[in-house]
């Protein structure tokens, strides 16, 4: 079986699991689901870019039709993308997800169970990156992890300012949240992350 025959076979296998669990997921994700997640990442370590985003498309209808307007399902599918992020990276696919998710999260990550743990775990994933400059995917994961600190860094101003002016306590925990996830990641990347603090400092002013 040559790599695009084997591609294809554990990518219908993966397409098929997902499919059959997208409105039954949980956290944390069924045993049978997370077999065939690491049989499908264990035989595509390195997807081209083809691969990645046939993975994406899926992953895009999965949303669309079963998670999106379902509350309950952000958080089993917040653990469905972390595993699958390596493999979806490039192409500003992570940016577009947390362009897409950022609202139905925020708004309800104070109400749905797991949906903190778990977004604050996908978070720093998408923030933290390996120093490889041989790595063709360096720059692109150095540049979303910068695009994605501001974005935080923003909401999380703008959420501490409506929780102090407003008296707001859901902006107040959202705050809380991504100030977990930056001091995490402030702890894990402290000068990256002191840039990000700048920037986002003098486009407040």
């Amino acid at each position: 079986m040559d790599k695009a025959d084997d591609f294809c076979r554990s990518f219908k296998d993966l397409s098929k699991a997902i499919s059959s669990h997208a409105s039954k997921l949980t956290v944390p994700l069924p045993d049978e689901l997370q077999r065939v997640i690491n049989a499908y990442l264990d035989k595509h370590p390195d997807p081209d870019e083809t691969e990645s985003e046939r993975l994406q498309d899926d992953l895009l209808t999965v949303y669309q039709s079963s998670i999106r307007d379902v509350t309950p399902r952000l958080a089993p599918f917040l653990a469905l993308l972390l595993p699958l992020k390596p493999n979806i990276s490039g192409s500003g696919r992570l940016l577009s997800w947390w362009d897409k998710l950022s609202a139905p999260v925020l708004n309800n990550i104070g109400v749905e169970k797991g949906l903190a743990i778990v977004a604050r775990e996908l978070l720093l994933a998408i923030l933290v990156y390996e120093e490889d400059e041989d790595n063709p995917k360096f720059q692109e994961a150095k540049e979303t992890s910068n695009t994605l600190a501001e974005t935080l860094l923003a909401t999380w101003l703008a959420q501490s300012k409506a929780s102090l002016e407003q008296f707001d306590d859901h902006a107040k925990f959202v705050a809380e949240q991504i100030q977990l996830v930056l001091v995490a990641f402030g702890k894990r990347r402290p000068k990256v992350s002191a840039k990000c603090l700048v920037k986002a400092g003098s486009d407040t002013t």
